[in-house]
């Protein structure tokens, strides 16, 4: 499973780098974050049910708060360097809120799912995630 993130997390750091800066936004960086995440679970195949069905009981929950914080990480740093701006007030919490956001329909309900129907959830997560985030709050 932590091999899994990581790799997760060293291909969000590659696709993104191939973006050219004028079509980075926080859309596209959600997107390759949500669909790499996607793609992995569908290379992982059966085992990746069984994995994420018994991880939580197994790995300490310091493994997946190493994990959430380097996503976090990761996407403020994205912000910064792209001057990317959201519309929620705190950004750190608003990228935990996505993480785990991605983590649960990802885990729980996507792993049971047709082909097929997996890309729309993802393609519906990507779209719930990019308008949180673009959404000024007052």
């Amino acid at each position: 499973l932590l091999e899994f993130l990581e790799k997760n997390l060293d291909d969000f750091e590659r696709l993104i780098k191939e973006v050219k800066p004028e079509e980075m936004s926080m859309g596209s960086v959600i997107r390759i974050v949500v669909q790499t995440h996607h793609d992995g679970l569908v290379k992982m195949g059966k085992l990746s049910s069984l994995l994420f069905q018994y991880a939580p009981q197994i790995l300490h929950a310091s493994h997946f708060k190493k994990a959430d914080e380097r996503i976090v990480n990761f996407l403020l740093q994205k912000m910064n360097v792209y001057d990317l701006k959201i519309g929620p007030r705190n950004p750190e919490l608003a990228f935990f809120v996505c993480s785990q956001s991605v983590r649960s329909v990802m885990y729980m309900n996507f792993l049971n799912r047709k082909p097929e129907e997996r890309q729309r959830i993802t393609d519906e997560l990507i779209d719930m995630l990019t308008v949180y985030l673009e959404t000024k709050k007052s």
